[in-house]
């Protein structure tokens, strides 16, 4: 009998067994604030079915292809669909709708961040609270992604500086583009 926290399991096409999870093996869901308690509840479930290594990236995805030898005497060789490597996108897609799913909509706040109708400091302060209280949670932004979202959210008044930043040969740091952008909007 399986019980409703029990995963789902299910055969795929290649004859291995995937994994998917309840909402019940991760009741608790992510928020800014509780990063530790979440991660202690998903990793051991992961580690428990084998799967941490999909989260961690110590086990990489198989090759899309296998070179086999041809089966009609002719020995020509030709790439054929690797059933290792779409098994593998398949578990990596139910692990990652099991995260999404444990995550509060707060918690995926700066990937939606836009500015709107703040002020460019108030929206500039906004990314840098969230991105601050990522990396005391254990999963720091890096700065080109920052200045990435904080582009992405600026709004098209400041069209002109976002595409002078990402036409640049080097990367821009967060301190730099909050000054071009304060700077412009106080003209």
């Amino acid at each position: 009998m399986t019980s409703s926290s029990s995963p789902s399991n299910t055969v795929h096409s290649s004859g291995k067994t995937l994994i998917s999870f309840t909402s019940s093996q991760f009741p608790l869901k992510l928020t800014s604030q509780n990063y530790p308690t979440w991660r202690e509840q998903v990793v051991p479930v992961l580690r428990g079915h084998n799967l941490i290594g999909y989260v961690d990236r110590t086990l990489s995805a198989p090759s899309p292809v296998i070179h086999q030898e041809g089966k009609d005497g002719s020995n020509k060789a030709m790439d054929v669909p690797n059933s290792d490597y779409e098994f593998w996108i398949c578990q990596d897609q139910l692990i990652l709708a099991a995260i999404i799913a444990s995550t509060s909509f707060s918690a995926m706040h700066l990937s939606h961040l836009k500015r709107e109708t703040r002020s460019v400091s108030e929206y500039l302060q906004i990314v840098k609270n969230v991105s601050e209280n990522l990396a005391l949670a254990g999963s720091p932004v890096s700065p080109v992604d920052l200045v990435i979202h904080v582009l992405n959210g600026i709004g098209s008044d400041f069209k002109e500086i976002a595409a002078a930043v990402r036409a640049r040969d080097s990367i821009i740091s967060f301190e730099e583009l909050e000054d071009k952008l304060l700077s412009d909007y106080c003209k």
